[in-house]
């Protein structure tokens, strides 16, 4: 057989080593399901050395209704960002982690099922049980008595600072490596540098932590207003709107572009427009993109100062999308100073 015609029944449990091709005519609302359908011909065993995935996308119009692509994407990138993709999935440019089993395990890497097994260390359930097992040691008034920005240390082999910090009800963890400067927000990559026993010897050093907090709280700060102003009001924009904010937020931090400029065009374009200015914003958007960031703002700047175009501004919390995450928001829970 040439050519096997199925519904989405066939992503799961088949084994069609033999294809070297899918071609998706829809786009599941679940990346888990696109990943599954690649599954069924991406297997060991394979003749082929390489394997081809074809997509096929909604129409503009219909996209621009059920907003598909956009939550689609959205789900990728949060996927990507905390567990890690080995491929891409709709042509995206992935992050690989280091944990690509399947082909390590071919290769017989003698440590990859240590690490699968402090994969699963780190599931949530696992943290649950050890906070269980902490309270029941030493009662929940031990650590209700422990104020917040509590900090400790230890020497662990990798320089670094850990933070624990509370917003608006969710807990996020972010790790400062010395080593490269980066910030991390894996969460197995920050468990496995954090981990340590209950006799592990404290030992603080005499690095300055308020610089370093500084750039981290920056840093989550952008993150999560980027989210907020990237996910405000999809239905009612146009799809070149939605995807200009997609790209605005991406580029906050650009090093030649103020901050505070892509932050007024974010604002005035998630306003409704009207219909007759679409074309004209398609032909800035198309032209530029993400290929040269400077030229895009300027053209935005002008396309919004030739049409007066302003943001709501509107005071109604019922009708206001939500508030940008301010600085005062961001509470330090705790800081760990790895030596």
């Amino acid at each position: 057989m040439d050519v096997l015609i199925s519904t989405d029944v066939l992503s799961e449990g088949q084994n069609l080593q033999d294809a070297d091709c899918v071609v998706n005519y829809d786009l599941h609302w679940n990346p888990t399901r696109m990943v599954q359908r690649a599954g069924r011909i991406d297997r060991l065993g394979s003749v082929h050395d390489e394997i081809s995935i074809h997509n096929f996308y909604p129409e503009e119009g219909l996209d621009e209704l059920l907003g598909l692509m956009e939550r689609l994407a959205m789900k990728i990138e949060a996927i990507d960002r905390n567990v890690g993709l080995e491929a891409s999935i709709l042509g995206e440019k992935v992050n690989p982690r280091e944990f690509n089993a399947l082909r390590r395990i071919e290769e017989e890497d003698q440590k990859v099922t240590g690490e699968l097994e402090a994969q699963i260390d780190v599931s949530g359930e696992f943290i649950r049980q050890v906070l269980a097992d902490h309270l029941k040691r030493y009662g929940p008034e031990r650590l209700e008595r422990i104020p917040d920005g509590v900090h400790s240390g230890f020497v662990s082999g990798k320089p670094g600072f850990f933070f624990h910090f509370r917003v608006r009800g969710q807990h996020i963890w972010r790790l400062y490596d010395e080593q490269s400067g980066e910030v991390l927000d894996s969460l197995l990559t920050i468990y496995k540098r954090i981990r340590c026993e209950p006799n592990t010897e404290r030992a603080d050093s005499e690095r300055d932590v308020h610089q370093i907090l500084a750039q981290v709280k920056e840093e989550l700060l952008l993150e999560l207003n980027s989210r907020i102003a990237a996910s405000e009001a999809p239905t009612k924009l146009f799809k070149e709107q939605r995807d200009l904010i997609a790209i605005l937020g991406r580029n906050l931090k650009h090093p030649t572009v103020p901050q505070e400029d892509s932050l007024g065009l974010l604002q005035v374009l998630r306003e409704p427009m009207a219909r007759t200015l679409r074309r004209e914003l398609k032909g800035v958007l198309d032209s530029h993109a993400d290929s040269d960031y400077e030229v895009l703002i300027s053209e935005l700047q002008g396309f919004v100062t030739r049409y007066d175009l302003v943001a709501d501004g509107r005071e109604d919390p019922q009708e206001s999308a939500e508030e940008e995450v301010g600085e005062e928001e961001l509470e330090l829970v705790a800081y760990l100073d790895l030596a």
